[in-house]
């Protein structure tokens, strides 16, 4: 995450206090008002405000992260495992500012080691705020008395015990101190601090891995204690236990050699290892698929393995599963069904349909490619994936409804590259539904079809489809730069295996892509292939004439549209309105700045009054004026300044105010 989102979070919420965390919207757009070119990393901070995390925060007052936050950004929002851990921890840093600093281990819910049943215990009132805990029972005087009450407190929670107020940590740190020996507790000790700063134990500062470690070292058939460990290590990553170094791979695999029966083992093996990996369990070597199909085999209701499945068997691939022959489509299709409140299974199961398949059944409805789509965006509108899948879907021609806004094609491919400009899916889908004149307009920039297939790949050179849709719209003549190379025409189709220039009239046909985490998007994007000059001018389909040589008639409808919908307040606040207009047209930064600099030298309510005055009906010598000054005090050009206050004279048609002469 780029170091000034969390620095524009904490500014924030200094500025605002507690009423931020119950404005998910709010918070978008003030931080979008502060740093528009992290458009992705802010959908992220919204994401953990809309699961209620930063409330979660809030109410420990340990100054700890609570485990479980981070994993439940990366299951419920499909956001990347540092990602997630970035945001957690920036959201604790802005509510907690002269805290204690987070860890960068992610964190997890507890995973309680196998023992006997405890002693009954006292009732014990978790308390969530700073409000006085009911006293208990008078203080445990065991180790095992520590433990009862650490389990029994919810994550995050604290209680008073004997007079004296404790965290789910300080129980376990107590029952260590009273036990130094006690693996359990060294394993519910590393859960409960998950990617928080480590605590001190007998006079040594312990974080989390070292506590499972530990766990080990005691007890090294622990079975929770390799699940926990195996989690805590991030990709190269190894830690040393008992004289050996181990991976999560490792771990992984002495957890299913402690009972390999355990499906969450047998799923979290087959998620690290790679296409062309093996791991050997018991003598032998397994893939990622044996892996997976063997957690189902355990356990049938989980839908990360069916997703993790129906990713591994690719387009073509078939599997048995207790019996019954499954696809990549029917793997999507029980995910969906186990957990319909994912956005990434919606994508993936619209991903892996075919147009002829027309519709399939998911828990008893019937849904197409578009619907899934649109599931996806109903739960993360902040998904670049299902708008890409969205565009492809919709083709140049039609459009669909997202959040009471209609999308085309070719605006769904400019959101998903405004949430993520490195997404090789958007720009080679841009390519798919342009027409053979029409360019894409991203920032302040405008490609070609042919300059989208450089972008897509630039970024995935193994997309042969691409490189097919490269030489179809390139000329015998023509030469085009990839990746420092310049190739003709030929060269591009050897790179895809072949191509014959046949059944490509209507435009290049492309795979849609599957729902691999996404990648932050950068703040801008280096230029390549072809030389593209920035531009201001917005470019329409043939049949839709350009408003000018500076602005989009469509642009102009859309902020019609918006001052119908907000009326007037939307005039008292610049900043609300340029992030509404870029919600509505996120290709069009250029021209949605310019309007705004109109609104910010007040140009539509000067108009409304002119036109309130007896003879000015025409409005053509205060449209003149108002350009003027827009030239001279803002420094617009003489046709963008006309076209702003056009613009503007035009959206407010609809409130009666006749509209100056166009002077385009």
């Amino acid at each position: 995450m780029a170091d000034v989102v969390p620095l524009a979070l904490k500014l924030l919420y200094r500025q605002l206090g507690p009423v931020l965390l119950n404005d998910p919207k709010g918070c978008r757009e003030h931080l979008l008002k502060i740093c528009p070119e992290e458009a992705g990393e802010i959908e992220a901070v919204v994401a953990a405000l809309e699961l209620e995390i930063p409330q979660r925060l809030a109410r420990t007052p340990d100054g700890r992260i609570p485990p479980g936050l981070t994993s439940r950004l990366v299951t419920e929002r499909g956001i990347a495992a540092p990602m997630a851990d970035l945001v957690v921890r920036s959201w604790a840093s802005a509510l907690r500012p002269e805290g204690p600093a987070a860890g960068s281990g992610a964190s997890k819910p507890p995973a309680s080691a196998p023992r006997a049943p405890p002693a009954p215990l006292a009732p014990l009132t978790p308390t969530r705020s700073s409000s006085p805990s009911p006293t208990l029972a008078d203080l445990p005087g065991t180790a095992t008395g520590w433990l009862d009450r650490g389990d029994a407190l919810e994550p995050g929670g604290n209680a008073l015990i004997g007079g004296e107020e404790v965290s789910k940590v300080e129980c376990y740190r107590r029952a260590l101190g009273l036990d130094p020996r006690m693996a359990e507790a060294w394993v519910n000790l590393g859960a409960a601090l998950g990617g928080a700063t480590g605590v001190t134990v007998a006079g040594q500062e312990v974080a989390e891995r070292a506590c499972y470690v530990r766990a080990l070292e005691l007890a090294p058939d622990l079975l929770p204690a390799w699940m926990n460990l195996g989690e805590a290590l991030g990709p190269g990553e190894r830690a040393k236990v008992g004289g050996s170094e181990v991976s999560s791979i490792d771990c992984y695999r002495r957890a299913l050699a402690v009972d390999g029966r355990t499906p969450a083992a047998w799923l979290l093996l087959g998620l690290e290892l790679g296409e062309a990996d093996r791991a050997d369990v018991g003598g032998n070597p397994l893939t990622r698929r044996d892996c997976l199909l063997r957690a189902l085999e355990l356990d049938r209701t989980s839908p990360d393995a069916w997703g993790a499945l129906g990713e591994v068997l690719g387009a073509e691939g078939k599997v048995k599963v207790d019996e019954e022959e499954v696809d990549r489509l029917a793997c999507y299709r029980k995910a969906v069904t186990l957990d319909p409140k994912d956005a990434l299974y919606w994508t993936d199961l619209g991903a892996s349909m075919e147009a002829e398949d027309g519709q399939v059944e998911v828990a008893g409805e019937r849904v197409d490619r578009r619907t899934c789509f649109l599931r996806a965006l109903a739960i993360d509108a902040g998904l670049p994936t299902a708008w890409s899948n969205l565009a492809e879907a919709l083709g140049p021609d039609e459009v669909a409804e997202v959040g009471g806004t209609s999308f085309s094609g070719v605006k769904c491919v400019q959101k998903a590259l405004t949430l993520d400009s490195r997404l090789p899916h958007a720009w080679i889908t841009a390519a798919a539904i342009l027409r053979p004149e029409e360019l894409l307009r991203f920032g302040d920039r405008r490609y070609t079809r042919v300059d989208c297939l450089v972008q897509g790949l630039e970024l995935d050179g193994t997309a042969e489809d691409a490189w097919a849709d490269l030489a179809a719209v390139l000329g015998d003549s023509d030469t085009v730069v990839v990746g420092g190379q310049r190739l003709t025409r030929e060269e591009c189709a050897r790179r895809a295996g072949g191509w014959h220039p046949s059944g490509r009239s209507q435009g290049p046909g492309l795979p849609r892509t599957s729902t691999s985490r996404p990648t932050p998007a950068p703040s801008s994007l280096a230029p390549s292939g072809k030389e593209v000059p920035p531009v201001s001018v917005a470019v329409r389909l043939a049949e839709e004439e350009p408003a000018g040589p500076f602005g989009d008639l469509e642009v102009a409808e859309a902020l019609q549209s918006l001052c119908t919908k907000e009326g007037n307040g939307l005039l008292e606040d610049p900043a609300k309105f340029r992030l509404l207009m870029l919600g509505l047209c996120p290709g069009d930064r250029v021209t949605i700045d310019a309007l705004t600099v109109g609104l910010e030298e007040q140009v539509p309510q000067r108009l409304d009054a002119a036109a309130q005055l007896p003879g000015s009906s025409s409005g053509a010598d205060h449209t003149s004026a108002l350009a003027s000054l827009l030239e001279t005090k803002r420094g617009l050009k003489a046709e963008e300044a006309r076209w702003v206050v056009w613009a503007w004279g035009y959206a407010l048609e609809l409130r009666g105010f006749e509209v100056p002469g166009d002077p385009l």
